[in-house]
């Protein structure tokens, strides 16, 4: 082997470790109960000097948008306009045609996609990294997304990355009445990507996905169904949350080995 590829299997190797202490982990069979729910180690949270200010989350609320910036969500009847494949899609992210979630703000930002997606992540809105760079996800939350789906064993060239927003709302959430509408176009995404399995990340895409908020369907399997197509999905934590609250990354994980098994 060589030193490249001993190092490449060191890193996906630490990953593993790294995720199952964050589970409560510490040994690979044994007949006495562990706290799953005791403080863990920081097994792979950045070191806090070195956390990007990015990472931190904050509690202010965010002015609402005025009346001059508010825009309806395209209604039902616009579904025929929807594009037909994900490239015609980006493009038309990219040129801010009145597609939902496209809609919110100034800046749009297009999602991470690859050629046969093992998983697709779903998530709410773009970071504001996103829309600085124009596509989904960066920062922070793209290299947590990585470490998580390293420790399930998919590479970063089998997974996608989308949000039920392209553009961010001022507010920095999606107001509930949009998310069916959100919800009915993102299920058309998921038509168009073909995933082998999906992941919904917090509240507003459970909501939109599901009809409930997370922690109602957190540890079970769900389906989406397209014509012959059936994927199972499974919902937890947005990365956002395990960043500002690491503590949960053994909830997480748990839930990642629902859909993994």
């Amino acid at each position: 082997m060589n030193m490249r590829a001993q190092s490449a299997a060191e890193n996906m190797a630490k990953s593993y470790l790294d995720w199952w202490r964050e589970a409560g982990v510490d040994v690979a069979t044994s007949p006495e109960l562990h706290n799953w729910m005791q403080e863990l180690p920081n097994a792979f949270r950045m070191p806090m000097e070195e956390t990007p200010k990015a990472a931190i989350v904050s509690t202010t609320p965010m002015p609402a948008p005025n009346a001059a910036q508010k825009v309806s969500i395209p209604r039902e009847s616009d579904k025929r306009e929807w594009p037909a494949d994900m490239a015609s899609l980006i493009t038309a992210i990219q040129n801010k045609l009145p597609l939902p979630g496209n809609h919110y703000g100034g800046k749009t930002a297009t999602p991470s996609l690859c050629l046969s997606p093992q998983i697709l992540l779903i998530g709410d809105i773009p970071e504001i990294q996103d829309v600085e760079n124009g596509k989904m996800p960066s920062g922070p939350l793209s290299e947590l997304i990585r470490r998580m789906m390293q420790a399930i064993g998919v590479a970063a060239e089998s997974y996608c990355f989308t949000a039920l927003a392209t553009t961010r709302p001022a507010t920095g959430a999606l107001p509930d009445g949009d998310l069916p509408m959100l919800g009915q176009f993102m299920e058309h995404q998921i038509g168009l990507i073909k995933p082998e399995k999906v992941i919904i990340f917090g509240s507003a895409a459970c909501q939109a996905l599901l009809g409930a908020d997370v922690m109602d369907k957190r540890g079970n399997l769900h389906y989406f169904n397209h014509n012959v197509h059936k994927v199972a999905a499974v919902t937890t934590f947005h990365p956002r949350t395990l960043l500002a609250r690491p503590q949960m990354k053994g909830q997480a994980w748990r839930d990642l080995q629902v859909l993994m098994k």
